[in-house]
């Protein structure tokens, strides 16, 4: 009689944790920051959602059935200081399928600042401020079948507390070492 193959760790070995819900892999919620007021914590984001971040939602759907999304999911919060800060999970059926959704991700831009301990992680400044007065920023990481996405936000008014890329970063690599 054959043994009985040993379950995989998901503390060690990626496809056993990429494989389970995602939602267990998201940074959790700072202390002292708070929920956001129009999204839930954390959920999952489905195909259509994810689609509308883009310029062009029909496209982009069209693109994500063609790239084999599987699934994601999502995590938002608002900082103590008001930042509001949104962290997305993209997982594809393979590898491939993730490395061709990070190329074609078009951040407005070339960001260059890399993020230490990933083999393809960056972050970067939107080249314009906003209506605000203040830069918001984003990170990208492809680990395996899984795209993180970071998104950063001072609130409007707000006093600088550093620059955004440094904020990013520490967000972007939070993430991507749970990854």
């Amino acid at each position: 009689m054959p043994l009985a193959a040993e379950k995989p760790d998901p503390k060690t070995d990626d496809g056993a944790k990429l494989d389970g819900d995602l939602r267990e892999l998201l940074l959790a919620k700072p202390a002292g920051a708070k929920d956001d007021a129009l999204l839930p914590a954390r959920d999952w984001l489905t195909i259509g959602d994810l689609a509308e971040y883009f310029r062009k939602p029909d496209g982009e759907f069209a693109s994500l059935n063609a790239e084999h999304f599987r699934r994601a999911a999502r995590a938002v919060w608002m900082a103590a200081d008001g930042t509001r800060v949104e962290i997305d999970l993209v997982q594809f059926r393979s590898n491939a399928d993730a490395v061709t959704f990070f190329a074609s991700v078009e951040f407005p831009v070339n960001a260059t600042t890399l993020v230490e301990g990933t083999e393809t992680g960056y972050v970067g400044r939107y080249g314009a401020k906003g209506r605000d007065g203040m830069f918001s920023g984003y990170g990208l990481v492809r680990h395996g079948d899984v795209v993180e996405q970071v998104f950063l936000e001072p609130k409007p008014g707000a006093p600088s507390t550093g620059d955004v890329l440094d904020d990013v970063t520490k967000v972007t690599k939070e993430q991507a070492d749970r990854l």
